[in-house]
């Protein structure tokens, strides 16, 4: 199965496990056991035909996670380490669609780590003609409107990706709003993202509801 493009991907992921903390055993091991997996690539399909030795290992790892996720009284450091070892298996080529609930879930917390994370893996994990999109609306809103410039971004990063125009007159006024704000950084990340589209469809619905 073709990977989605995961050269150097577990030290991206490490940085969603904060400054102060290192990534699990059980990420480290699954790393480690794909990692192994590819230099043995054509002894695994000797043994196991045309499914790969990579892709045996993710679908256990998935399998595993499947149960974890519906145990009672997880806690959000537990739901964080679920999520991006499911991120893992996702870039790998493998459906995580059993932890997509959860993540946009985990994006409406109020830690800014486990938001960010949150955000992370919907922004991976759905397009924007995905039909939980809608799911995320209520917390890009509540996001956008946050005092906190981190939030915002979040928010706004997540929206350049996922939303499409149909889903954009929920958000349009937030929208407007933002780009016509005096705060620097705000200004700055709205001219960097305007190349994908955000700002010049938010003009388009502007003059259409005028």
């Amino acid at each position: 199965m073709a990977s989605k493009g995961s050269g150097g991907l577990p030290s991206f992921i490490s940085g969603y496990y904060g400054p102060n903390s290192s990534s699990s055993r059980a990420f480290e091991s699954l790393v480690r056991a794909i990692g192994e997996a590819k230099s043995k690539q054509a002894s695994a399909l000797h043994h196991f035909g045309p499914l790969h030795e990579e892709d045996r290992i993710a679908r256990k790892e998935l399998a595993v996670l499947k149960e974890k996720l519906i145990q009672p009284d997880t806690s959000a450091k537990q739901m964080r380490e679920y999520l991006v070892r499911l991120i893992y298996c996702e870039m790998l080529g493998h459906d995580a669609s059993i932890g997509y609930i959860e993540a946009i879930k985990f994006a409406q917390q109020s830690n800014l780590l486990y938001k960010r994370v949150g955000y992370l893996a919907v922004s991976l994990f759905l397009h924007e003609n995905h039909e939980l999109i809608v799911l995320l609306i209520n917390t890009i809103q509540k996001d956008l409107h946050s005092t906190n410039v981190a939030e915002v971004c979040y928010a706004l990063t997540v929206l350049c990706k996922l939303i499409n125009k149909d889903m954009m007159p929920a958000l349009l006024p937030q929208v407007l709003e933002l780009v016509q704000n005096k705060r620097f950084v705000l200004n700055r990340y709205y001219t960097e993202e305007s190349s994908d589209g955000i700002t010049e469809s938010a003009q388009e619905k502007s003059l259409s509801y005028s």
